[in-house]
């Protein structure tokens, strides 16, 4: 699982991988990294870890973990705008990147979202 690091308007400073161990131990989480995976029905599920305190995506702001989300994705794709990729390329994904920055509007947000499909 990833686990992020985001700045007060949920900008991404950090990814890390996450897990348990051999022993299926967890370790701890660093202080101001979220976990986040999404269900069967595409509804986050996570928590984060504040001042050392572990709290479950029950008693954190859901909609922060899905902008999360939605903002690792969006920066994942920054390259596709710098002006050396072809047109047709930064056509593409200019759509998808659209519709990544839609998602918080979607009618069922944050528990259940579609996700939209990167291009290929």
């Amino acid at each position: 699982m990833k686990i992020v690091k985001t700045d007060v308007i949920g900008l991404v400073l950090e990814v890390q991988e996450w897990g348990p161990d051999e022993n299926n131990i967890y370790p701890p989480l660093p202080d101001g990294f979220i976990t986040m995976w999404f269900n069967g029905d595409n509804a986050a599920v996570g928590g984060i870890v504040r001042n050392g305190t572990y709290f479950d995506a029950s008693s954190i702001d859901v909609p922060l973990i899905a902008r999360t989300e939605r903002n690792y994705q969006l920066t994942t794709t920054d390259w596709t705008q710098l002006p050396d990729v072809p047109a047709g390329t930064a056509a593409v994904w200019t759509a998808h990147r659209q519709a990544l920055r839609d998602v918080p509007q979607q009618a069922n947000f944050p528990t259940i979202i579609d996700w939209p499909v990167a291009p290929v």
